[in-house]
């Protein structure tokens, strides 16, 4: 099941030896095609140099950076302020955009059947929030017909576990309410109900984390203060291991493949050429697409 970062206490991750290989070269890794989600302040724009990478009939998302402007209303409601937040408040446009992209790219050609189900199907891959965004479309908004249809979901620098009691919840809440009402089970000693798996019974799950910097308000340095405060809130630690954003503690769910990288920065806005998306590192997580 989902369990809170204060009482998961993942086992050592194997780091991967970096190999001498073109981008080009893993483009054909995954056969069908993939929706990237941008994360929370993002624009299609910053995944360009992704999507070379990607099989043929790939797509960014379509969202502006001006789009975020639409969350604001929410800043006003109670269950914000009180960090009780449901997946029916939040980014309806956001949700509601990847439906329509979804329906479109799985009715498309490029659209590849990889389960030999005689059904194209289609990766999602979630940046940052995207991730989060993605899990909550497939367990509460996506139909079923397009549910099974989502081959994986690979999340990059997603903050997916909810922080720890006493601790301001970013997402306010909706960490929380997706550990309890759609767990994963992490083995047969910790299983759930059928009900509880059902959002992601058809979807491979891969999470990848980065440990390129410990957060450090003592060090001197700008980037390891900058993480420092950027990880407390996300759990509850401030020297711990991440992207210099999200702690590597906090990208992992139990039940879900675990990759965790040795030097990605965060995002493409601040790290263009050294971000989970960058060739050096797409072909590290380039696996788990099928």
């Amino acid at each position: 099941m989902f369990i809170s970062s204060g009482s998961y206490r993942p086992g050592p991750f194997r780091r991967r030896r970096r190999r001498r290989c073109h981008a080009r070269a893993w483009r054909c890794v995954a056969k069908a095609p993939c929706l990237v989600l941008p994360g929370l302040g993002n624009s299609a724009a910053d995944y360009v140099a992704l999507l070379p990478q990607l099989p043929t009939g790939s797509r960014c998302l379509s969202v502006a950076r001006y789009d975020w402007a639409r969350n604001v209303p929410t800043l006003f409601t109670q269950s914000y302020w009180r960090g009780k937040l449901e997946p029916w408040q939040i980014m309806p446009w956001y949700l509601a955009r990847l439906d329509r992209c979804l329906r479109e790219m799985l009715a498309a050609p490029e659209a590849v059947d990889t389960a030999g189900t005689g059904s194209a199907r289609v990766n999602l891959i979630g940046h940052s929030a995207g991730g989060w965004l993605a899990r909550i479309y497939l367990a509460e908004f996506a139909a079923d017909d397009v549910r099974r249809r989502v081959a994986a979901l690979v999340t990059l620098g997603t903050p997916n576990v909810a922080p720890p009691p006493g601790v301001f919840d970013q997402t306010r809440g909706l960490l929380a309410y997706l550990a309890r009402h759609h767990p994963l089970p992490c083995s047969a000693a910790h299983s759930v109900g059928a009900a509880a798996t059902t959002a992601f019974a058809h979807t491979r799950l891969t999470c990848v984390g980065s440990r390129a910097v410990r957060g450090d308000l003592r060090s001197g340095k700008l980037e390891e203060a900058v993480a420092y405060t950027s990880y407390w809130p996300v759990c509850g630690r401030g020297r711990v291991a991440g992207d210099g954003i999200v702690p590597a503690k906090s990208a992992f769910l139990c039940g879900a493949r675990a990759i965790v990288l040795a030097d990605a920065r965060h995002s493409p806005l601040t790290a263009k050429h050294n971000w989970y998306g960058s060739p050096q590192h797409f072909r590290q997580w380039a696996d788990a697409l099928p």
